[in-house]
């Protein structure tokens, strides 16, 4: 995998989140539900019962829809065993830019209009981030058709845990 006041949020399991001032992210620490629909974007709802949408970072890490997790970080990076581009195991996956980029754009309501929206943004980021299932195709239909601005935005990776298990990065 390579490397606002929404609350939104890409899932990996380190999901990623847009942010400004008003609303906080969940930390470490807190628990978080999964939504019960397992289809992109996806749902997470903090103990404040603040809602985010999210995407997995990892398409081979999973959760359980409607089961509660543990945040075991927030940041720019996924966590948990990743292959770096030379092969060797690390324990941090810093976000691609250009997942950050997709993922501001979907919380924009760029991709409103498009009816599989979350499918092609849930593949584009699989690839960008270089994980199995992940889909160049869509990363250039939505690259090369959308035009999305600097928003400036903070977007943020959550790293669950379940029982002590890494479960997935959102």
């Amino acid at each position: 995998m390579k490397r606002s006041n929404l609350k939104i949020a890409i899932l990996s399991f380190a999901t990623l989140f847009i942010s400004a001032n008003a609303f906080a992210l969940p930390m470490a620490g807190e628990e978080v539900t999964m939504g019960d629909v397992w289809s992109a974007p996806y749902m997470m709802t903090d103990a404040d019962d603040h809602v985010y949408q999210s995407f997995c970072l990892e398409s081979e890490k999973f959760f359980v829809p409607g089961e509660t997790y543990t945040v075991h970080s927030v940041g720019d990076y996924a966590s948990g065993p990743a292959l770096s581009p030379g092969g060797v195991e690390v324990d941090i996956d810093y976000l691609d830019e250009k997942t950050k980029w997709l993922y501001g754009a979907f919380a924009s309501g760029v991709f409103s209009g498009l009816s599989d929206a979350g499918h092609k943004v849930q593949r584009a980021i699989w690839h960008l981030e270089g994980e199995r299932y992940g889909d160049v195709d869509d990363w250039n239909y939505l690259n090369n058709n959308y035009t999305i601005a600097d928003t400036g935005w903070n977007v943020f990776a959550v790293n669950i845990t379940k029982d002590g298990y890494d479960n997935q990065s959102q």
